[in-house]
């Protein structure tokens, strides 16, 4: 097979456009990285909306009716305190009203999709099995509607899936597209798939029913998406399963809804960088993701710091960029927000704290950011303040809404200032820059707001407990927008020990240092690892993990710290690189091996060989670019083509919980000295050639001597 320079070309579409309102007639697909609407272009803007299930005293659960989130209305919500719950509405067709004129309204300030939160089956363990749990409307009491999804004419699984239907018909009343999350509650997932026993298959056999009463509704339009499940990070208790089961569980969940057809669209809530250690964004395979961050502060960090918030959103931007970076897939904000309010003082200000005015502000450069680093649609958490959580010590988590509380019944509803942030957004026409431009490491310790991508705490240096470090991939590339945690003891508070957990990324040669959190007041004897790194984790989107700790000891990380203060350890890292953009260079596959280089969406090769006997399979959805640095030999098995790709799970079947001990060398394997016989065909006219260098130990120019001189890379 002779050397092949390759090029495909495509038109891309650009991602942000100004924003249009749903028209619920057609349903939403994607291309590339833009959602599409009846042909036109199509910028999801999403509002968090909780609904539940409630029924009327000594009714049964079959008089169930949908209702607005207790704590949305005038008087709705606690009556003298979080523990006494009721509903605004008190009837079947109040209640759906009540709905409906909620989703009008927020079509009225600029959101074309709801994403129905807290709507969910649950699984209880020992007796297995699924149910929906509701809330009585006459008290803070629960009630469960139990789901036997193994039998097709089950009367609870029949209700709920009327229950979705409902919904749907409301959403195309109220003119808006859905987003349903359909798991929501910590689980364990420790099997798969072994029997109708486990968690996976019961959840599997729901999403078979939803999916199928979907595809047969007349309002299965309205449906823009499934969430499969709301941060895994925070809800998978297990914290046992390696990167291929994770990818498994999801791609059964994926596989089914498809089976009915390509929509409604499927996504998951991931918690961005904090979810790469398990459900690594980079090898789950959904349609989109929707990427949930939010400001905040961390126990080191001094409250009264005025320059805390800024850090926090800074934060937030580095998140966004990083995702744009690893995420194989298009992707939304799902969830951001910062709380404020009139009616009460949320303190501490900064952080995820802040006046009505930070709120607002937030709301603007968070929405500029995500459109700027290649978002394709946001969301704001949530509709209306209430009392969530039931929790007055930090009131915070309440006063998210864009709708005040009166807190005292009779007290009319307040639109904070950051509903007109979102009715009078219009998107940029054209693509900016993203806001955190990773800085080099030279400028680690100077704070610039929007640069802190490497060192996003902004600690101050600490030379002798910092480790440095530079990851490499299996071809001994360095490996960008790695992640990076730590553990830090940073002191007691009431006795009890405060550890600081933070991130960092490498820089475009996989470099990254990472610095201890400073350390608090605490009284003598100082305890061990006191100030000083005492975890350390590595990975990357679709790469193995390394974890070392020299104080929590298990079987499944080194007890061995690696050295801080020295010059930079070097690991490298098996990683499978699946991006929306692929870049790959320094690829050699060998005699006797099969490896396939893909992307989502365009890939680019140089300085690459396939020798002979090696086969590959290089592809991508849209765009194939091979450089002229790229090489097929004789006897190679070479297939380049553009098609649809998706994540692979058996790609990470070697990415189990491992670790390596510091210092590990590297691992270097050199590609054999081939030597080549070359025939050259000459057309008729040519005076001759040279090849220069000669002899050559790679590369070599073949100028053939004719009225021009055609220089051929050989």
């Amino acid at each position: 097979m002779k050397m092949i320079n390759f090029f495909l070309s495509f038109v891309l579409l650009i991602v942000c456009t100004s924003p249009l309102l749903s028209q619920v007639n057609g349903p939403v697909t994607i291309e590339g990285k833009q959602f599409k609407l009846n042909g036109a272009n199509f910028y999801p803007m999403v509002m968090n909306y909780g609904v539940e299930l409630t029924r009327q005293q000594n009714t049964n659960w079959n008089n169930s009716y949908l209702t607005p989130y207790v704590e949305y209305g005038v008087n709705a919500g606690p009556n003298g305190g979080p523990n006494s719950y009721f509903f605004e509405c008190n009837n079947l067709n109040q209640c759906k009203n009540d709905i409906i004129a909620d989703w009008t309204y927020l079509v009225s300030k600029g959101f074309n999709t709801i994403r129905v939160a807290g709507f969910y089956t649950k699984f209880q363990d020992n007796p297995n099995k699924l149910f929906f749990k509701c809330r009585e409307s006459y008290m803070d009491l629960e009630y469960y509607i139990n789901l036997d999804h193994f039998t097709p004419v089950d009367p609870g699984c029949t209700f709920i899936l009327d229950q979705y239907e409902n919904l749907m018909q409301i959403a195309e009343a109220a003119g808006v597209k859905l987003i349903f999350n359909l798991i929501g509650t910590n689980s364990q997932f420790t099997q798969f798939p072994e029997n109708n026993n486990d968690e996976i298959e019961f959840y599997n056999a729901f999403f078979n029913l939803l999916a199928s009463r979907i595809s047969i509704s007349p309002f299965a339009n309205s449906v823009l998406a499934v969430d499969l499940w709301n941060e895994p990070c925070y809800e998978d208790e297990s914290n046992k399963k390696d990167k291929q089961e994770t990818c498994e569980i999801v791609s059964t969940w994926y596989n089914t809804f498809k089976s009915f057809g390509t929509t409604p669209l499927v996504t998951l809530g991931t918690c961005g960088s904090g979810d790469i250690w398990f459900y690594d964004p980079g090898v789950l395979k959904v349609d989109f993701f929707s990427l949930h961050i939010d400001p905040e502060w961390r126990a080191f960090e001094d409250k009264t710091d005025p320059a805390i918030q800024q850090r926090a959103i800074s934060r937030v931007y580095d998140e966004l960029y990083w995702f744009n970076k690893i995420s194989p897939y298009p992707w939304i904000v799902g969830e951001t927000s910062l709380a404020a309010s009139a009616n009460l003082q949320v303190l501490p200000q900064g952080g995820a704290n802040g006046t009505l005015a930070d709120q607002s502000n937030y709301a603007q450069l968070i929405m500029d950011a995500t459109c700027s680093c290649g978002g394709s649609g946001f969301s704001w958490w949530w509709f209306q303040d209430g009392w969530w959580l039931k929790d007055f010590s930090e009131p915070h988590p309440a006063h998210w809404g864009i709708l005040e509380r009166g807190y005292a019944t009779g007290v009319a509803i307040a639109e904070k200032p950051i509903v007109n942030t979102f009715m009078n957004y219009t998107l940029p026409s054209v693509v900016s820059s993203c806001g955190p431009y990773p800085i080099s490491t030279s400028s680690l310790q100077s704070y610039i707001p929007t640069l802190t991508y490497f060192n996003p705490y902004q600690h101050p240096a600490y030379p002798s407990k910092t480790i440095k470090g530079i990851l490499l991939d299996q071809d001994g590339n360095p490996i960008a927008n790695a992640y990076v945690g730590g553990h830090t003891f940073v002191g007691k508070v009431s006795g009890n020990e405060i550890h600081s957990f933070h991130r960092f990324f490498t820089d475009a040669i996989g470099y990254f240092e990472i610095i201890p959190a400073p350390k608090l007041l605490i009284n003598p004897p100082f305890p061990l690892f006191y100030g000083e790194l005492h975890t350390l984790l590595l990975t990357s989107a679709g790469g193995e993990r390394r974890k070392f700790s020299a104080k929590w000891l298990s079987s499944t990380c080194s007890s061995s710290m690696p050295a801080a203060g020295t010059s930079p350890h070097t690991w490298q890292m098996k990683q499978t690189n699946f991006a929306y953009i692929g870049e790959f260079i320094n690829i050699y596959v060998v005699n006797g091996e099969y490896r396939d280089v893909e992307a989502k969406n365009q890939l680019t090769i140089e300085n690459s060989i396939i020798y002979a006997g090696a086969t590959s399979n290089i592809r991508a959805k849209s765009e194939v670019h091979l450089k002229s640095s790229v090489h097929a030999q004789s006897g190679s098995l070479t297939h380049i083509y553009c098609e649809e790709t998706n994540i692979n799970c058996t790609n990470y079947n070697s990415y189990t919980m491992e670790y390596k001990l510091p210092g590990n060398p590297l691992y270097n394997e050199e590609v054999d000295k081939l030597f080549l016989e070359l025939q050259f065909n000459i057309k008729k006219g040519s005076s001759g050639f040279t090849a220069t260098p000669n002899p050559a130990n790679s590369f070599f120019n073949c100028i053939v001597n004719q009225m021009k001189k055609r220089r051929l890379t050989c």
